[in-house]
Protein backbone atom coordinates (compact mmCIF):
# COMPACT_ATOMS: atom_id res chain seq x y z
CA UNK A 1 0.00 0.00 0.00
CA UNK A 2 1.39 3.40 -1.03
CA UNK A 3 0.53 6.95 0.00
CA UNK A 4 -0.73 7.62 -3.53
CA UNK A 5 -3.09 4.66 -3.36
CA UNK A 6 -4.53 5.99 -0.09
CA UNK A 7 -5.03 9.39 -1.74
CA UNK A 8 -6.80 7.69 -4.67
CA UNK A 9 -9.17 5.90 -2.31
CA UNK A 10 -9.97 9.05 -0.33
CA UNK A 11 -10.65 11.07 -3.46
CA UNK A 12 -13.09 8.46 -4.78
CA UNK A 13 -14.76 8.28 -1.37
CA UNK A 14 -15.20 12.07 -1.42
CA UNK A 15 -16.40 12.35 -5.02
CA UNK A 16 -18.34 9.04 -5.16
CA UNK A 17 -17.38 9.00 -8.82
CA UNK A 18 -14.43 7.49 -10.65
CA UNK A 19 -14.70 10.07 -13.40
CA UNK A 20 -14.70 13.09 -11.08
CA UNK A 21 -11.96 11.63 -8.89
CA UNK A 22 -9.74 10.89 -11.89
CA UNK A 23 -10.10 14.51 -13.08
CA UNK A 24 -9.15 15.85 -9.64
CA UNK A 25 -6.17 13.49 -9.45
CA UNK A 26 -5.07 14.21 -13.03
CA UNK A 27 -4.97 10.54 -14.01
CA UNK A 28 -7.12 8.55 -16.42
CA UNK A 29 -10.27 6.81 -15.26
CA UNK A 30 -9.03 3.32 -16.27
CA UNK A 31 -5.80 3.88 -14.32
CA UNK A 32 -7.75 4.94 -11.22
CA UNK A 33 -10.11 1.98 -11.55
CA UNK A 34 -7.15 -0.37 -11.82
CA UNK A 35 -5.49 1.14 -8.74
CA UNK A 36 -8.68 0.73 -6.73
CA UNK A 37 -8.98 -2.91 -7.75
CA UNK A 38 -5.37 -3.45 -6.65
CA UNK A 39 -6.13 -1.93 -3.21
CA UNK A 40 -9.14 -4.18 -2.70
CA UNK A 41 -7.11 -7.19 -3.84
CA UNK A 42 -4.22 -6.36 -1.50
CA UNK A 43 -6.57 -5.89 1.47
CA UNK A 44 -8.92 -8.69 0.46
CA UNK A 45 -11.78 -6.32 1.29
CA UNK A 46 -14.46 -4.76 -0.90
CA UNK A 47 -14.39 -1.00 -0.37
CA UNK A 48 -17.03 0.24 -2.81
CA UNK A 49 -20.35 -0.81 -4.23
CA UNK A 50 -20.47 0.05 -7.95
CA UNK A 51 -23.94 1.37 -8.71
CA UNK A 52 -25.65 3.20 -11.55
CA UNK A 53 -25.43 6.35 -9.43
CA UNK A 54 -21.70 6.07 -8.76
CA UNK A 55 -19.46 4.63 -6.08
CA UNK A 56 -20.82 3.91 -2.60
CA UNK A 57 -18.65 2.97 0.35
CA UNK A 58 -19.07 -0.41 1.95
CA UNK A 59 -18.98 -0.57 5.78
CA UNK A 60 -15.32 -1.56 5.48
CA UNK A 61 -14.74 1.41 3.19
CA UNK A 62 -16.37 3.78 5.68
CA UNK A 63 -14.00 2.58 8.42
CA UNK A 64 -10.94 3.07 6.21
CA UNK A 65 -12.11 6.49 5.06
CA UNK A 66 -12.27 7.78 8.63
CA UNK A 67 -8.98 6.19 9.70
CA UNK A 68 -7.06 7.09 6.56
CA UNK A 69 -8.24 10.71 6.55
CA UNK A 70 -6.81 11.15 10.04
CA UNK A 71 -3.65 9.29 9.06
CA UNK A 72 -3.10 11.51 5.99
CA UNK A 73 -3.47 14.65 8.10
CA UNK A 74 -0.76 13.37 10.43
CA UNK A 75 1.40 12.34 7.48
CA UNK A 76 1.14 15.74 5.78
CA UNK A 77 1.86 17.57 9.04
CA UNK A 78 4.91 15.39 9.65
CA UNK A 79 6.23 15.97 6.13
CA UNK A 80 5.75 19.74 6.46
CA UNK A 81 7.55 19.86 9.80
CA UNK A 82 10.39 17.75 8.43
CA UNK A 83 10.80 20.10 5.47
CA UNK A 84 10.77 23.12 7.77
CA UNK A 85 13.38 21.55 10.02
CA UNK A 86 15.58 20.66 7.05
CA UNK A 87 15.45 24.20 5.73
CA UNK A 88 16.01 25.71 9.16
CA UNK A 89 12.55 27.24 9.12
CA UNK A 90 11.89 26.23 12.70
CA UNK A 91 14.22 26.64 15.64
CA UNK A 92 15.91 29.27 17.74
CA UNK A 93 19.22 31.12 17.72
CA UNK A 94 20.55 33.16 20.64
CA UNK A 95 22.88 35.99 19.66
CA UNK A 96 24.92 38.13 22.05
CA UNK A 97 26.27 41.56 21.14
CA UNK A 98 28.95 43.46 23.02
CA UNK A 99 27.54 46.39 24.98
CA UNK A 100 28.14 49.61 23.08
CA UNK A 101 28.96 47.92 19.75
CA UNK A 102 27.34 49.32 16.62
CA UNK A 103 25.11 46.90 14.74
CA UNK A 104 23.88 49.02 11.83
CA UNK A 105 26.48 47.79 9.33
CA UNK A 106 25.62 44.09 9.58
CA UNK A 107 22.75 43.07 11.87
CA UNK A 108 19.66 44.75 10.34
CA UNK A 109 20.32 43.17 6.92
CA UNK A 110 20.75 39.76 8.55
CA UNK A 111 17.48 40.15 10.46
CA UNK A 112 15.70 41.13 7.23
CA UNK A 113 17.16 38.08 5.51
CA UNK A 114 16.00 35.74 8.27
CA UNK A 115 12.52 37.26 8.43
CA UNK A 116 12.11 36.85 4.67
CA UNK A 117 13.57 33.37 4.28
CA UNK A 118 13.20 31.72 7.71
CA UNK A 119 10.31 33.47 9.45
CA UNK A 120 9.74 30.64 11.93
CA UNK A 121 13.23 30.81 13.42
CA UNK A 122 13.12 32.65 16.74
CA UNK A 123 16.01 35.10 17.12
CA UNK A 124 16.97 36.22 20.62
CA UNK A 125 19.28 39.26 20.88
CA UNK A 126 21.15 40.20 24.06
CA UNK A 127 23.50 43.06 24.95
CA UNK A 128 26.27 41.61 27.13
CA UNK A 129 29.72 42.34 28.50
CA UNK A 130 32.94 40.73 27.26
CA UNK A 131 33.01 38.07 29.92
CA UNK A 132 29.28 37.35 29.69
CA UNK A 133 29.60 36.74 25.94
CA UNK A 134 32.47 34.31 26.37
CA UNK A 135 30.99 32.43 29.31
CA UNK A 136 27.57 32.05 27.70
CA UNK A 137 29.14 30.77 24.48
CA UNK A 138 31.20 28.17 26.32
CA UNK A 139 28.22 27.03 28.43
CA UNK A 140 25.88 26.77 25.44
CA UNK A 141 23.68 29.70 26.50
CA UNK A 142 24.56 31.58 23.30
CA UNK A 143 24.94 30.31 19.75
CA UNK A 144 26.79 33.34 18.40
CA UNK A 145 28.51 36.42 19.84
CA UNK A 146 29.49 39.65 18.10
CA UNK A 147 32.45 41.34 19.77
CA UNK A 148 35.90 42.79 19.19
CA UNK A 149 38.70 40.50 18.04
CA UNK A 150 40.61 41.08 21.30
CA UNK A 151 38.02 38.96 23.11
CA UNK A 152 38.13 35.63 21.29
CA UNK A 153 41.84 34.81 21.33
CA UNK A 154 43.00 31.78 23.29
CA UNK A 155 39.75 29.80 23.38
CA UNK A 156 40.54 26.52 21.63
CA UNK A 157 36.92 25.45 21.16
CA UNK A 158 35.93 28.76 19.56
CA UNK A 159 35.89 29.67 15.87
CA UNK A 160 35.45 33.20 14.51
CA UNK A 161 34.38 35.06 11.41
CA UNK A 162 35.62 38.56 10.58
CA UNK A 163 32.52 40.72 10.14
CA UNK A 164 33.66 44.33 9.72
CA UNK A 165 37.00 46.04 10.21
CA UNK A 166 37.45 48.80 12.75
CA UNK A 167 39.90 51.63 13.30
CA UNK A 168 41.09 52.46 16.85
CA UNK A 169 40.94 55.96 18.29
CA UNK A 170 41.65 57.89 21.46
CA UNK A 171 38.45 59.54 22.65
CA UNK A 172 38.09 62.65 24.79
CA UNK A 173 34.91 64.45 25.91
CA UNK A 174 34.42 68.17 25.35
CA UNK A 175 34.51 68.73 29.12
CA UNK A 176 38.18 67.74 29.05
CA UNK A 177 40.58 70.61 28.23
CA UNK A 178 42.26 68.45 25.56
CA UNK A 179 39.07 68.71 23.48
CA UNK A 180 39.85 72.35 22.58
CA UNK A 181 43.42 71.83 21.39
CA UNK A 182 44.09 72.65 17.76
CA UNK A 183 45.92 69.36 17.21
CA UNK A 184 46.17 66.19 19.25
CA UNK A 185 48.99 63.66 19.49
CA UNK A 186 49.47 60.51 21.54
CA UNK A 187 51.88 62.35 23.81
CA UNK A 188 49.10 64.81 24.78
CA UNK A 189 47.37 61.93 26.57
CA UNK A 190 50.35 60.83 28.68
CA UNK A 191 48.98 62.30 31.91
CA UNK A 192 45.32 61.50 31.20
CA UNK A 193 43.44 58.73 32.98
CA UNK A 194 41.90 56.10 30.68
CA UNK A 195 38.81 54.13 31.63
CA UNK A 196 39.26 50.51 30.57
CA UNK A 197 37.58 47.19 31.35
CA UNK A 198 39.53 45.11 33.86
CA UNK A 199 41.54 41.97 33.16
CA UNK A 200 38.78 39.69 34.39
CA UNK A 201 36.48 41.22 31.81
CA UNK A 202 38.93 41.13 28.88
CA UNK A 203 42.57 40.33 29.66
CA UNK A 204 43.69 40.33 26.03
CA UNK A 205 42.12 43.75 25.51
CA UNK A 206 44.02 45.21 28.46
CA UNK A 207 47.33 43.85 27.19
CA UNK A 208 46.64 45.13 23.68
CA UNK A 209 45.84 48.65 24.87
CA UNK A 210 49.01 48.81 26.98
CA UNK A 211 51.07 47.71 23.96
CA UNK A 212 49.41 50.37 21.78
CA UNK A 213 50.34 53.17 24.17
CA UNK A 214 53.89 51.91 24.54
CA UNK A 215 54.39 51.61 20.79
CA UNK A 216 52.48 54.68 19.60
CA UNK A 217 53.13 57.07 22.49
CA UNK A 218 56.22 55.69 24.19
CA UNK A 219 54.65 55.62 27.68
CA UNK A 220 52.73 53.31 30.00
CA UNK A 221 49.14 54.57 30.24
CA UNK A 222 47.39 55.67 33.39
CA UNK A 223 44.60 53.05 33.45
CA UNK A 224 41.41 53.23 35.49
CA UNK A 225 39.85 49.74 35.56
CA UNK A 226 36.07 49.26 35.46
CA UNK A 227 33.85 46.22 35.09
CA UNK A 228 32.05 46.88 31.82
CA UNK A 229 32.02 48.83 28.55
CA UNK A 230 28.96 50.71 29.78
CA UNK A 231 31.00 52.02 32.69
CA UNK A 232 33.85 53.00 30.35
CA UNK A 233 31.33 55.07 28.40
CA UNK A 234 29.95 56.69 31.56
CA UNK A 235 33.40 57.85 32.64
CA UNK A 236 34.15 59.11 29.13
CA UNK A 237 30.89 61.07 28.95
CA UNK A 238 31.56 62.57 32.37
CA UNK A 239 34.71 64.18 31.02
CA UNK A 240 36.74 62.71 33.90
CA UNK A 241 38.35 59.95 31.86
CA UNK A 242 39.49 59.32 28.30
CA UNK A 243 39.17 56.02 26.45
CA UNK A 244 40.84 54.02 23.72
CA UNK A 245 37.98 52.61 21.66
CA UNK A 246 37.22 52.39 17.94
CA UNK A 247 34.89 53.58 15.19
CA UNK A 248 32.57 50.58 15.59
CA UNK A 249 31.51 51.62 19.09
CA UNK A 250 28.35 53.71 19.41
CA UNK A 251 29.97 56.42 21.53
CA UNK A 252 32.47 57.15 18.75
CA UNK A 253 29.73 59.05 16.87
CA UNK A 254 28.66 61.26 19.79
CA UNK A 255 29.01 64.93 18.89
CA UNK A 256 30.48 65.73 22.33
CA UNK A 257 33.40 63.36 21.68
CA UNK A 258 36.62 64.26 19.89
CA UNK A 259 38.66 61.48 18.30
CA UNK A 260 42.33 60.93 17.58
CA UNK A 261 42.16 58.19 14.97
CA UNK A 262 45.24 56.10 14.27
CA UNK A 263 46.20 53.08 12.21
CA UNK A 264 46.25 49.85 14.23
CA UNK A 265 49.92 49.09 14.92
CA UNK A 266 49.50 45.30 15.02
CA UNK A 267 47.60 44.72 11.79
CA UNK A 268 43.95 44.88 10.80
CA UNK A 269 41.32 44.81 13.55
CA UNK A 270 37.85 43.30 13.23
CA UNK A 271 34.49 42.99 14.82
CA UNK A 272 34.11 39.22 14.89
CA UNK A 273 31.37 36.64 15.24
CA UNK A 274 32.44 33.94 17.68
CA UNK A 275 30.81 30.51 18.02
CA UNK A 276 31.55 27.08 19.48
CA UNK A 277 32.92 24.80 16.78
CA UNK A 278 30.77 21.75 17.53
CA UNK A 279 27.45 23.62 17.88
CA UNK A 280 25.06 21.75 15.56
CA UNK A 281 22.19 24.26 15.71
CA UNK A 282 20.92 24.43 12.14
CA UNK A 283 19.90 28.08 12.58
CA UNK A 284 23.54 28.84 13.44
CA UNK A 285 24.72 27.15 10.25
CA UNK A 286 22.32 29.31 8.21
CA UNK A 287 23.61 32.40 10.01
CA UNK A 288 27.27 31.55 9.46
CA UNK A 289 26.63 30.86 5.77
CA UNK A 290 24.94 34.24 5.49
CA UNK A 291 27.87 36.16 6.98
CA UNK A 292 30.53 34.15 5.15
CA UNK A 293 29.20 35.43 1.84
CA UNK A 294 28.86 39.06 2.81
CA UNK A 295 31.67 41.51 2.13
CA UNK A 296 31.52 43.34 5.46
CA UNK A 297 35.17 42.84 6.37
CA UNK A 298 36.77 44.44 3.34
Amino acid sequence: MTVDQIRYFLEIAKCRSLLDASKNLHITQPTLSRQMSNIEKDLNVQLFFRTNHGMKLTPAGEVLQQKWENMMLLYEDAVSEAKFAFKGLTGKIKIGILSGLKINSFLPDYLDFMEKNYPNIEIILLRLSFIELTEKLVHGELDLAFSLDVEFGGLAELDTLNIVSYSPALLVHKRNPLYARAQLTFQDFEKESFAIVNRKECENGVDTIIRVFQQMGGFYPNLYYVDSMDTVNLWLESGQKCALLNDQMQIYDYTEIRKLDFAPPFGACYVQAGYIRNNDNFALKITLNYFQFRDYAS
